[in-house]
């Protein structure tokens, strides 16, 4: 019988390459249905971003409702659920993620630093301890998982409080 001939290159790195296509792949479309918008004829556009109709995939927080919970005008970034000052400041600003099921375990609990759990809002929710880059909160409602992130000039109790709020228009509206 015949030895079979190990190649370290092509034995080990093309596995490799096909599960890294793969999850590229994967990505590539989790980001794209999370920036499409429905296709709705009641979609509209406002100052250049396209606004989804109520119910879709899109942001599900306005601008408009941002600036009154932050106490500034901001502008949306286009590519995604990010509000920063429209002065051109650093802060405040928040911004919207949606969030897989794998978030609300232990481990991704753990790994996300979310340690203080919060009542009264969804059927779940967490804080993060105030860090640099803002107070985060994951919040589950129904199926609607997100995390609201906000950075805060004035620390993290204003952080809190605006992520409290910002959260709950995401359920009211989303």
């Amino acid at each position: 019988m015949g030895e079979r001939s190990f190649d370290v290159t092509s034995d080990l790195v093309r596995p490799r390459r096909s599960a890294v296509a793969l999850a590229l792949a994967l990505a590539t479309v989790t980001v794209l249905a999370a920036c499409s918008g429905s296709g709705d004829a009641d979609a509209r556009v406002v100052q250049g971003v396209r606004q989804p109709a109520s119910g879709t995939i899109g942001c599900p927080i306005t601008a408009a409702q941002v600036a009154d919970v932050l106490g500034i005008q901001v502008d949306r970034d286009a590519a995604s659920c990010s509000f920063h000052p429209a002065d051109g400041a650093l802060a405040p600003n928040a911004t919207f993620n949606r969030e897989l099921a794998v978030a609300f375990t232990q481990s991704g609990l753990s790994q996300g630093q979310y340690a203080e759990p919060v009542a009264g809002i969804g059927d779940q929710a967490y804080l993060t301890a105030p860090r640099p880059d803002g107070t985060r909160l994951l919040v589950r409602a129904g199926s609607l998982r997100f995390e609201i992130r906000v950075q805060h000039d004035a620390g993290g109790v204003q952080a809190r409080r605006d992520a409290l709020r910002l959260a709950q228009l995401v359920i009211e509206h989303g």
